[in-house]
């Protein structure tokens, strides 16, 4: 999100979807949707199967601006089939002077060539 454009009172809508292209045996995964630096949605280690999806979803309200801006959130993680997994809420200290990064990470248990995921989607909204 370019530098200072976000307003006291702005909501951040972000949505990320992983699929799993690969996995080997009982490999676990773990991802993560952050914002500015800060963790917003968990989708906590599953032993996911080919195919599976991974939904990453956050509300970002903008409660303060500047180098020292504030932001709250609400997040979830989800992977296909398996119901909601997680949820997570907090607090954090933005600097809204700089460009926001949008990241989404996806850890594996153990290094194996069959544990291969592909990011399908990132998209964001500010909605004013």
């Amino acid at each position: 999100i370019p530098a200072n454009t976000l307003r006291v009172g702005d909501q951040v809508r972000i949505t990320a979807l992983v699929r799993v292209d690969d996995n080997n045996s009982t490999d676990t995964l773990t991802s993560h949707l952050r914002f500015g630096g800060n963790n917003l949605s968990d989708q906590a280690a599953h032993d996911v199967a080919d195919a599976d999806l991974v939904l990453l979803e956050a509300t970002v309200f903008v409660t303060a601006i500047g180098a020292t801006g504030s932001v709250s959130w609400f997040g979830r993680g989800q992977v296909q089939d398996d119901g909601l997994d997680a949820d997570n809420a907090g607090v954090a200290t933005v600097d809204l002077t700089a460009a926001i990064t949008i990241d989404v990470t996806a850890t594996w248990s153990g290094a194996h060539a069959d544990n291969k995921t592909t990011l399908k989607g990132l998209a964001y909204e500010v909605i004013r």
